[in-house]
């Protein structure tokens, strides 16, 4: 016997498919706001990223003096300097020239005529060495992108999640519309034959009577029911967008015959899951890329309380003609030392350093704990909502079997419209049972599927 559950009416010629819950993802891949803002936050950490990596420019001094009165000279001089990321060495080379008559405390001004060319290293030997503000920033901007990355998808999973509750809502919905329409019809269909029968004078008119009451209030069912539907449809256009990111409400026609009943359902080993959690979700890999952002904040305030010794190697050629004692090539070396007095700021940027790692530790832990909580619940609710789908689904059989048994006695003279009522109400209280059943299990498995950082959809490419 065929069982009387959740076929949407036949439509006009050549249909619309029925809306996916795939198109629905896929439509949020592509033009949700949420989505389209974390893009561009991320094209932001990008660009960053890649200006961060600017520390490795070369950079370029020029200075040019002229003096007049006793001494009549002039000197102009220019430098490039390149700093690498090699122990925090950086390299120079310069040209000058210098000429005029120049006092003796200032001769290191004065050139050959075609003037000086030199080169040279500069290396620091403690406070610089292992880190400084140029590899320190390379090493945030990445972390900071990195976390970005990890924030689209972590955006992406919770959209993702509302899209999926509002779709399948809205399928729910449309399932219920159903149930009224087929009440309605029933009760339709019977007028007929109920009219023949007061007619004849083997039911009284009130039997009649009561069948119109029956049509009323289910026709005032359906108009309920076709709301909620048009007010899940507005939720779910919040997640159907068009090119120009409007809403698109998705028409009736476009509800789904059923929702699916559950499919085979084999979840993993709870450690598993737990693992999966902490390590597969994108909101806990953003804070762990901050976390390392930090630590690399600390590392640099760190390094920054030693002492700056830095040693600087050059050597230096006049070329053309002029003066013999300019000609030899010079070679020189030099110890640089700073020594910060006091080191508050030093100590103070170090203090502040750790209280925020350990502030984004102990944040890390607790959304740690959360995660693990929200796939165990997950679980929990899967397997209470699977149990809850086949109990519907065994109820369902049993109302339609008594429906029918109810419609062969009603014809048989053996029972009347009030009972059949009951039976036709019980039945239909079934069926909204088994799609309630199956949407809080289809929105368990989405909810668990994003608790695990899992998604339906491969991400999109960039």
């Amino acid at each position: 016997m065929a069982l009387w559950v959740l076929p949407l009416p036949t439509a006009a010629a050549d249909p619309a498919p029925p809306l996916t819950l795939l198109e629905v993802l896929r439509a949020v891949d592509a033009t949700h706001p949420k989505l389209l803002a974390a893009r561009q936050k991320l094209s932001g950490a990008e660009a960053k990223a890649g200006g961060a990596r600017g520390a490795w420019d070369p950079k370029l001094k020029a200075k040019g003096s002229l003096s007049g009165g006793p001494y009549d000279y002039s000197s102009v001089s220019a430098e490039v300097t390149q700093a690498t990321p090699l122990w925090g060495a950086s390299l120079f080379a310069g040209y000058r020239v210098g000429g005029g008559e120049v006092p003796s405390y200032k001769y290191d001004l004065k050139t050959l005529s075609s003037g000086e060319v030199s080169a040279g290293l500069e290396l620091p030997l403690l406070r610089e060495r292992d880190t400084d503000e140029a590899r320190a920033g390379i090493q945030r901007a990445d972390q900071e992108r990195d976390a970005a990355r990890c924030d689209v998808e972590a955006e992406r999973l919770s959209v993702h999640l509302k899209a999926s509750e509002a779709y399948w809502d809205w399928a729910a919905k449309g399932a219920d519309v159903v149930i009224q329409e087929r009440l309605l019809r029933a009760a339709e269909e019977r007028a007929g034959a109920l009219r023949e029968r007061v007619a004849e004078g083997s039911l009284p008119p009130i039997t009649e009577l009561d069948n119109e009451r029956l049509i009323l209030e289910r026709k005032g069912k359906l108009v309920g029911a076709r709301r909620d539907l048009a007010e899940a449809a507005l939720k779910l256009s919040l997640f159907l967008r068009d090119d120009d990111l409007t809403p698109v409400p998705p028409p009736p026609a476009r509800a789904p015959a059923e929702l699916p009943p559950p499919g085979a359902l084999a979840l993993p080993d709870e450690a598993l899951d737990a693992a999966r959690a902490r390590e597969g979700r994108p909101d806990l890999c953003a804070l762990r890329r901050r976390l390392r952002a930090t630590q690399t904040q600390l590392t640099l305030a760190e390094a920054r309380r030693a002492p700056q010794l830095n040693a600087r190697a050059f050597v230096a050629k006049d070329l053309g003609g002029g003066a013999p004692s300019l000609a030899p090539a010079e070679v020189g070396a030099a110890l640089l030392l700073e020594v910060p007095v006091g080191l508050r700021k030093a100590r103070g940027d170090v203090d502040a350093a750790q209280a925020q790692v350990l502030a984004e530790r102990a944040l890390l832990r607790g959304e740690e704990d959360r995660a693990l909580a929200e796939v165990q619940t997950a679980r929990v609710d899967l397997l209470a909502d699977l149990e809850q789908e086949g109990l519907a689904r065994a109820q369902v059989r049993v109302a339609a079997a008594l429906v029918e048994a109810e419609r062969v006695k009603l014809d048989e003279g053996a029972s009347d419209l009030v009972i059949l009522n009951l039976r036709e109400q019980a039945l239909a209280d079934a069926e909204r049972a088994l799609v309630k059943a199956r949407l809080e299990f289809h929105k368990a498995e989405a909810a668990y599927d994003v608790a695990r950082g899992l998604t339906r959809t491969p991400a999109p490419a960039r």
